[in-house]
């Protein structure tokens, strides 16, 4: 019997005027820093009233989809919005939410996993209840191998990806540092380099991806110094020597080593981050006072 992930619609749903401060957004949501993307709320303020749909939510008030609209609705200054409430278990109410979240989402294939994993409960549970429908080792709680890899299998194909890279994603949830997950999140890092990462350290980890930082930043900078053109905020300025003086001094009181990157760029300059030189020129003022 297949395992299927699609929410069959047992009633139709009841479309209420609700109030916006009522509504939750799903776990799923939060847990996975999904957000509106710009170019969305710029397609629906061109859309007439009309034209725009209800929202979708469960009868626990937590939305499964129309998270743009209930944006541009709490932008515009509304109270209430129109939904569709459909009457919903837990497991349904997750389904729902992937369903109507990959289908064309633009998200990568780490998130779009991410997503279709929120469902897997619910469907080792569909094929422990196939087996003991078809009389096959009833009772059994575990499940057979064949029927883990259905349950791999069908998340595979609701995220559109090969059931291997469903496999690395769920090692990687298990041994990586946090900062892999939200370079793997935007876009920085393939599911194959963190899945080998995945054996390092914590800290060669976060070494690598601020690495790859380094090297977009190198890249965006060489760029920079070729323009002729620079806008005046790209001016580079002249380090005076007691703002040297003062970086001298910070490094040497501080308790924590300052990490130091070498990049290949033209000519010679020291380029350091906004917290580090606002916490000089702190330093310095105290100094000069």
């Amino acid at each position: 019997m297949p395992i299927t992930y699609v929410v069959a619609m047992q009633t139709a749903p009841e479309q209420r005027r609700i109030r916006i401060d009522t509504l939750t957004p799903h776990p799923a949501y939060v847990r996975h820093h999904l957000d509106v993307r710009a170019d969305e709320i710029a397609s629906l303020h061109r859309m007439k009233n009309s034209l725009i749909e209800p929202i979708i939510v469960s009868s626990q008030l937590v939305v499964l989809d129309g998270y743009t609209r209930l944006k541009l609705a709490k932008h515009g200054g509304q109270t209430h919005i129109e939904c569709l409430v459909y009457d919903l278990d837990e497991h349904e109410t997750t389904r729902l939410f992937v369903q109507k979240h990959l289908p064309n989402s633009g998200y990568n294939a780490f998130v779009r996993i991410l997503l279709a994993l929120e469902i897997e409960p619910a469907l080792r549970e569909q094929a422990r209840n196939n087996q003991q429908k078809g009389g096959k080792e009833k009772g059994l709680s575990r499940l057979t191998e064949a029927q883990r890899l259905d349950v791999r299998a069908e998340i595979a194909r609701i995220a559109s990806v090969g059931a291997g890279n469903v496999t690395k994603v769920q090692q990687i949830l298990d041994g990586v540092a946090p900062e892999v997950i939200v370079a793997l999140r935007a876009g920085k890092v393939s599911i194959a380099r963190a899945w080998r990462w995945r054996l390092l350290s914590s800290e060669d980890q976060r070494m690598r991806v601020a690495a790859i930082s380094v090297q977009k930043f190198t890249r965006n900078l060489n760029k920079l110094l070729s323009e002729p053109n620079r806008t005046e905020e790209a001016q580079p300025s002249v380090a005076e020597p007691s703002f040297l003086i003062a970086l001298h001094r910070l490094t040497v009181k501080t308790p924590t080593a300052i990490p130091l990157v070498v990049i290949d760029t033209p000519g010679s300059g020291i380029f350091i981050s906004r917290n580090l030189f606002e916490r000089i020129n702190r330093q310095s003022e105290l100094w000069s006072a």
